[in-house]
């Protein structure tokens, strides 16, 4: 009898079946293991595609209101400067009376502060907008209002702290600016032949 498997013909046709039933038995285990397996990995794709859709429509949602909070402590810098041109108040050398941009960049836009809950969606661009509106709070809490009616002024105490602060929240600020716009990179125009 020729046989390919010497061992293989050597055993009977019930030993045979068993050895058969045996290697079926594990190519069935092998794919009740790989089938759940695979499928988790898909399922987890398609969970990680639709959250990065999310981001980068929550990024494009909130981007102008990050534009127009980083424009506002843009302005404190440019025109004032802490080293430079602001009001110092009179009863203490460490504190200054804001000015109209300090006091502006305090201020959160409105659909910004309504989605703050949602930011975090954002990823590290969400992440950077958190911090910058955490800055942008804790500046505020050096703020006091001195004074009443119209003679009324907003005094930071500690000058130091209140523009570390700031100058932290326009740091964040970009940085979630530049992470929501990496979301959308802008491809190589093509270039023309030369003649």
């Amino acid at each position: 009898m020729a046989c390919a498997f010497v061992g293989w013909c050597a055993l009977s046709a019930i030993e045979q079946a068993a050895w058969l039933q045996a290697i079926g038995s594990l190519i069935g285990i092998g794919v009740a293991i790989a089938v759940p397996w695979w499928m988790q990995h898909l399922a987890n794709e398609r969970a990680k595609a639709v959250s990065n859709r999310r981001a980068m429509a929550l990024g494009l949602a909130v981007r102008g209101e990050l534009q127009q909070m980083g424009d506002r402590l843009n302005k404190v810098w440019d025109d004032e400067n802490p080293d430079h041109h602001v009001q110092h108040y009179q009863k203490d050398g460490n504190a200054v009376i804001l000015g109209e941009h300090a006091a502006a960049a305090l201020h959160l836009p409105e659909e910004l502060s309504a989605r703050v809950d949602e930011l975090h969606e954002m990823g590290a661009a969400g992440d950077a907008a958190l911090r910058a509106i955490h800055h942008i709070h804790r500046a505020r809490e050096l703020v006091t209002i001195v004074g009443g009616g119209i003679s009324a002024v907003e005094v930071a105490y500690d000058a130091a702290k209140f523009y570390d602060e700031l100058w932290a929240a326009t740091v964040q600020t970009r940085n979630a600016l530049s992470r929501i716009d990496a979301q959308f990179p802008t491809p190589p125009r093509p270039k023309r032949a030369q003649h």
